[in-house]
């Protein structure tokens, strides 16, 4: 037995392979960090896929567009930064020359934004019955 007590009191970390456990009221003193919003946070362990679908695409929050970002196959995570103030009904309206603007230079990951904004275009449009 690794721990004496309730055993969900204990976060059990992977940190570089190495497997530690910390107590739930440890994390707590730090409500800044990542790991206290893992376990605070109702939505951190959702799938990204469910976090957006809480409203349609055309009405996401910057933050709900920039996560999206994030979930794109290929695209590196550091291109989320660029979308932190284009709100749903933008990201509809963007086009490639309008990536390229937002600061966007790498031909492939503006090829993939486009791509991906046209596929979720056309899965709102399939959802709601407009064709």
């Amino acid at each position: 037995e690794l721990f004496c007590g309730e055993t969900d009191e204990i976060a059990l970390l992977n940190v570089s392979g190495q497997v530690m456990g910390v107590k739930h009221s440890t994390l707590e003193k730090f409500p800044n960090s990542v790991l206290f919003k893992m376990f605070v946070d109702p939505n951190w362990n959702q799938p990204a896929s469910k976090k957006q679908k809480s409203s349609s695409p055309h009405k996401w929050t910057p933050e709900e567009v920039a996560q999206w970002t994030k979930t794109i196959d290929g695209l590196s995570i550091d291109v989320s930064s660029h979308f932190c103030h284009i709100t749903g009904a933008e990201l509809f309206s963007l086009e490639w020359e309008d990536i390229r603007n937002l600061g966007i230079d790498r031909p492939g990951a503006v090829a993939l934004l486009v791509k991906s904004i046209q596929k979720l275009c056309n899965d709102q449009d399939m959802s709601s019955g407009t064709f």
